[in-house]
Parts: structure tokens; sequence; C-alpha cells
């Protein structure tokens, strides 16, 4: 067997990837060969410790047991252990300040109310036709053509034909008090 056929076969026993026939064939060659026993060992070891990386967040103890685990011959293990946690490591998830998020929900709450301001005062109705009108006291006078925001009209007397922006007329005979809304 190769080493590239060990380390995948290794590899798939690790992940539960073997099938039943492959699981017993890989039992008789552990049991026949000590340093693929070992090598398994040595990779269930690193396996479980890599598992364990989010558990250990500024790494150092995460380093030292990697550390004493590993035993890479000819290679520094320090800075292996630092180029797997690198990868390893989840990287700091973006939490914004609170002045930021402050800021952000005044721009929200500012631009709503605007929003809100101005579609409140959109016309509802306008004035389609004023006959022998008479004004309650307090309302402004209303001109044809005029268009009428959300609110009140009061007339004490006369004619006022109103169409709303639904397409429905209304034709008021005084003395009337009409609350207009939007919806």
């Amino acid at each position: 067997m190769t080493p590239d056929e060990r380390r995948v076969l290794v590899a798939r026993a690790l992940a539960n990837d073997l099938s039943p026939a492959e699981t017993e064939h890989f039992r008789a060659l552990c049991a026949e060969d000590e340093s693929l026993l070992a090598e398994l060992a040595r990779h269930t070891v690193l396996d479980r410790l890599l598992s364990h990386t989010h558990l250990y967040p500024n790494g150092s103890e995460f380093v030292r047991e990697v550390q004493t685990r590993v035993h890479a011959p000819g290679a520094e293990p320090l800075a292996f252990v630092q180029r797997v946690t690198r990868r390893l490591r989840p990287q700091q998830a973006w939490r914004p300040a609170p002045r930021l998020l402050a800021a952000a929900a005044a721009i929200v709450i500012l631009v709503s109310g605007t929003w809100w301001t101005i579609a409140m005062r959109q016309p509802v109705a306008s004035v389609v036709r004023v006959e022998a009108i008479a004004w309650a006291e307090g309302q402004r006078r209303l001109e044809s053509s005029e268009r009428i925001p959300p609110g009140r009209v009061q007339i004490a007397g006369g004619f006022l034909e109103l169409a709303l922006t639904s397409g429905v007329h209304l034709i008021l005979d005084g003395p009337a008090d009409l609350e207009l809304r939007r919806g």
C-alpha cells in the first residue's frame, strides 16, 4: 500500500466513510501493521483537537496541547499549529459600535417620520364645485379645483362637491361636518 493510499484510507476511516467490508479490511490491516495503527491514533488525536479549537478563543491552550501531542519530525510544531489555528479560527463577527447602531436607528426614524408626514399630507380629495357656500367658523375657505389633505371640512350652509381620490364624488349640503381620512 502506497503512502497516499494509507493517508486516504485513514482519512476515510476518520470520516466514517468506509463501507462495512472496507471497515473490516481496515481493521485487519491495523492488526497486521502497527505503524498504520499508530498513524490512525495520531490522526484521531489531532482530529479531536482540531474539532475543539472553538473552545480556546485565544488559542494558547490549543497551541500548547497540539505541541505536546504532535511530534512532526523535522518540522517546527509552533509554526504548524499557528498556521492551522489561523485557518480554523472563525473570523470575528462584525459587531457595530453602539453609536453606529444609534445613528442608524435615528436615520430610520427620521426617514420614516418624514415619509409618514409627507404621505399623510397628500391630498385625499379635490373641490369640484362650490355653490352659495357659508363656511363654518374656523374653516379655511376652499376654492374650486383645490386639493384637500386629510382633515376636517365644515360648512354652515350651501353646497360643496368633492371628488375623493378613490373616485367617489360627494355633495355636501350644509350644515355639514366631514372628516377626510387616508385609506
